[in-house]
C-alpha cells in the first residue's frame, strides 16, 4: 500500500511539475523538456526518479476542460505532465477531451470505467462533479488542477495555483512602466 501511495504522490507532483515546465518552456512545442539556465530537462527528472516504480497495471486518465489538449492552457499542462509520467513510470494513461460542460459527469464516468488507479480533471467547473466521483469512487486517486473543495475526501487533491502573486508581479511591472503614474 505505501507503494502506490508513494506512486499517486509522485504522479501528482509530476503532473504539477509538467505544468510548471510547459508554462515556462518556449513556444516550439518542447516545453516539459526545453532547457535554459536554470531548467531541468524531462530525462533529468526521470532519473532523479528512477527508484519509483509504478505497478505495471497503473493507468491514469485526464479529462479536460472545456477545450483540447494542445490549447496552451491548464489542459495541455496537465496532458503534458501525464505524458511526463507516462514515460517515466511506463503508466498507461488515457484522455477525454471536453466539448461541452454539460459532458463533465459523462466524461468522468467514461474514464472511471477503464478502471484508472488515478483521475485527473481540469479547471474549477468540474471540481463538483469530480469532488461527487471521488466520493463515490474511493479506490481511486483524484487530482483536481485548479480545484477548490472545502473539505476533500482522502482520495481527492486540489492544485491550486497563487494567481495572487503573478498579479501582483504584473501589476508592479505595471507601476513601473507607466509614463503617467495611474495604472
Amino acid at each position: 500500500m505505501r507503494t502506490r501511495r508513494r506512486v499517486a504522490i509522485s504522479l501528482s507532483a509530476l503532473a504539477v511539475l509538467g505544468l510548471v515546465a510547459a508554462a515556462c518552456g518556449d513556444d516550439g512545442g518542447g516545453g516539459s523538456t526545453s532547457t535554459s539556465a536554470g531548467q531541468v530537462t524531462l530525462d533529468q527528472r526521470c532519473a532523479e526518479n528512477k527508484d519509483v516504480k509504478a505497478p505495471a497495471d497503473f493507468k491514469v486518465g485526464l479529462v479536460t476542460d472545456i477545450g483540447k489538449v494542445d490549447d496552451r492552457t491548464f489542459n495541455q499542462y496537465a496532458f503534458e505532465g501525464m505524458k511526463a509520467a507516462e514515460k517515466c513510470f511506463g503508466i498507461k494513461t488515457s484522455y477525454i477531451e471536453t466539448a461541452a460542460e454539460s459532458d463533465y459527469a459523462k466524461n468522468i464516468q467514461t474514464t472511471l470505467d477503464a478502471k484508472p488507479n488515478v483521475v485527473v480533471t481540469v479547471g474549477f467547473l468540474l471540481a463538483k462533479d469530480t469532488l461527487t466521483a471521488a466520493q463515490k469512487n474511493t479506490t481511486v486517486k483524484w487530482v483536481g488542477i485548479d480545484q477548490f473543495q472545502t473539505t476533500y475526501p482522502d482520495n481527492y487533491v486540489g492544485v491550486l495555483f497563487r494567481e495572487d502573486q503573478g498579479g501582483y508581479l504584473a501589476g508592479t511591472l505595471a507601476g513601473l512602466l507607466t509614463k503617467t503614474g495611474v495604472v
